[in-house]
C-alpha cells in the first residue's frame, strides 16, 4: 500500500516543518515526525524507501541543508547538505552509475528556479537521476565539479498535497564546492575533568560471566545477551558491552524492579548523584577508552546508558553509571536533559505495574544504506563517536509469566522542549531496531508469551 506525504510548505504566514501522511485505506491524514527545519519551496524525492527534502527557505533565507525521513524509524536525520549560491542555472546533468559520476546533459534556453529531479531510461544508462536547472543551491555551474558520496539510481518525485508548497530538487550525500565532505556536528560537554589518581580508587567492571544462575548478571541475562562480544563488562546492576573502535557502549542491559525506586519517604534511601563524577575506565587500553578530555569544550553532554536514576537504590551502583564505558555523546538541551530523560523516568515508573522490566538501551548511527564508512561519527578530539540515535528495547514481565515490549528509537537532536513530543511518536518494530543494530534482543523470551508489543 502506498502511502501519500505531505511535507514542510507554507500555511500561508511562515514555513511549515510538519509532515503529514495521507493513508488512502482510512481516508485519513496523520501527522508523523517533523523536519528540523521548516522549509517551503523545498524539493522531495524518495530514495531506497527515504524521503528527501532538500534546501527550499526557512523564516529568512534559501537553505543549503537536506534530511532524510525513514518512515519505518519515523525519524529524520539532517546533516546531508547542498551548494549555496546566488544565481539561477539551466544545466542539466545526468547521473551515470556505471561510473559513479555525473556528466553534462547539456542546457536548457532559460535558466530557471527550483529544478527538478527525474529518472530516464537509456540503454547506455539504464535508470539514471537527472539534475535540471534550478537555483546554484540546488546545483552546479560550468566548470564547478559535482561529487555525491551516494545518491542511487532510482530516484523520482513524491508528489504532495494539501495545501505544502512543493517544488524538485537533488539528493545527496556531504557535498561541497571544493569536493570536501561536511561534517555532521562538531562538539560535546565543558568543565569536564577527572583526574587519573581518583581513577585508581573507583570501582571497575568485571568481564567474566559467572556461572551461578543466581547472580545479578545471570539475572540481567535471563533472556539473552544481545552479543557474545568478549568485551562484556558486568557492573553490580547492569552489564554492557563496549565498542572500542567507536569508544561508546554497543549496548546495555538492565533490571529494574520496585527496589529500583527509591522510597521517597526515606531520605536515607535516595542517592544524591550530584557528588559524582565521570571516570575513565581503565580496564581499557588507552588506545579505546573514552577520557573526559574527549568531551570538555565540544558542546555535548555525556549521555547515560545505564541510566544514573535507575540505580540508586546504592550509592555504588549509581557511582557505577558514571564510568565513561557507559556514556555517549548526547545533544544537551531538548534531547539528554528532557526528552531522553523523560522516557528514562516513564521506564522506571513502569516498575510500579510489572514484576520487572528488562531494559536494552543502545546507540544507532542512520547512515540509509551508505557503502563507506562514514567519517563524520567521529567528532570528538579522541575518535569517540556520536551517534544519530539511540534506542531501549523494554521488555515488562507481568504477574502472570506473561510479557509486553515497547521499542523506542529517539534521534540525537533537540526535540522541542514545551511541550515534549509524545514518546509514543518513537515506538518502531523490534525487527527494524534488531536488523539496523545487528544483533537480537531479548531473543530467549517465549513468543507466545509475548501479549503485547508497542501497546498493541
Amino acid at each position: 500500500m502506498a502511502f501519500l506525504y505531505a511535507v514542510g510548505g507554507s500555511d500561508g504566514q511562515q514555513p511549515l516543518q510538519t509532515v503529514e501522511r495521507y493513508d488512502p485505506r482510512a481516508n485519513r491524514w496523520m501527522q508523523v515526525a517533523s523536519m528540523t527545519t521548516r522549509r517551503k519551496h523545498l524539493g522531495v524525492a524518495v530514495f531506497n524507501n527515504c524521503i528527501y527534502s532538500v534546501g527550499g527557505r526557512d523564516d529568512t533565507t534559501e537553505l543549503s541543508s537536506a534530511e532524510c525521513f525513514d518512515p519505518k524509524m519515523n525519524c529524520w536525520l539532517n546533516g546531508y547538505w547542498c551548494f549555496d549560491g546566488s544565481t539561477y542555472l539551466k544545466t542539466v546533468e545526468i547521473f551515470d552509475t556505471d561510473c559513479n559520476c555525473w556528466k553534462s546533459f547539456g542546457s536548457m534556453n532559460s535558466r530557471r528556479l527550483g529544478g527538478g529531479v527525474g529518472v530516464v531510461r537509456l540503454a547506455r544508462l539504464h535508470e539514471s537521476p537527472m539534475l535540471i536547472g534550478s537555483h546554484d543551491f540546488f546545483g552546479v555551474t560550468a566548470g564547478q565539479q559535482l561529487r555525491l558520496m551516494l545518491i542511487g539510481c532510482q530516484i523520482r518525485l513524491i508528489e504532495a498535497a494539501a495545501g505544502s508548497l512543493l517544488s524538485a530538487g537533488f539528493v545527496g550525500y556531504s557535498i561541497g564546492k571544493d569536493g570536501n565532505k561536511s561534517e555532521f556536528r562538531a562538539g560535546a560537554v565543558a568543565n569536564a575533568s577527572t583526574s587519573s589518581s581518583q581513577n585508581a580508587l573507583l570501582p571497575m567492571p568485571t568481564t567474566q560471566l559467572p556461572s551461578n544462575p543466581n547472580s545479578r548478571a545471570q539475572q540481567i541475562l535471563r533472556f539473552g545477551s544481545p552479543t557474545t562480544d568478549s568485551n562484556v563488562k558486568l557492573f553490580d546492576d547492569y552489564v554492557l558491552a563496549y565498542d572500542r573502535r567507536l569508544r561508546i557502549p554497543a549496548w546495555v542491559v538492565e533490571r529494574l524492579d520496585n527496589q529500583s525506586r527509591p522510597n521517597p519517604a526515606s531520605t536515607s534511601s535516595v542517592v544524591d548523584r550530584a557528588g559524582f563524577e565521570f571516570y575513565e575506565d581503565l580496564a581499557q587500553h588507552p588506545y579505546f577508552r573514552a577520557s573526559n578530555s574527549d568531551y570538555a569544550g565540544s558542546g555535548y553532554d555525556r549521555g547515560h546508558m545505564a541510566a544514573a536514576g535507575n540505580h540508586k537504590s546504592s550509592s555504588a551502583a549509581c557511582l557505577q553509571t558514571f564510568i565513561l564505558s557507559n556514556i555517549c555523546p548526547q545533544v544537551g538541551n531538548g534531547f539528554n536533559r528532557h526528552l531522553w530523560n523523560s522516557l528514562e523516568r516513564y521506564i522506571r515508573s513502569l516498575t510500579k505495574h510489572y514484576s520487572a522490566v528488562y531494559v536494552c538501551t543502545a546507540p544507532y548511527s542512520c547512515l540509509f544504506n551508505t557503502p563507506v564508512l562514514n567519517e563524520n561519527l567521529f567528532n570528538t578530539n579522541n575518535s569517540v563517536a556520536v551517534p544519530t540515535h539511540f534506542f531501549k528495547v523494554v521488555l515488562l514481565e507481568t504477574p502472570a509469566q506473561q510479557f509486553e515490549l515497547l521499542c523506542y528509537l529517539v534521534p540525537n537532536m533537540a526535540h522541542p522542549v514545551n511541550p515534549e513530543p509524545s514518546l509514543d511518536l518513537f515506538l518502531v518494530p523490534l525487527d527494524a531496531i534488531e536488523r539496523a543494530a545487528g544483533f537480537l534482543i531479548f531473543d530467549q523470551v517465549q513468543k507466545s508469551r509475548i501479549v503485547r508489543v508497542n501497546k498493541q
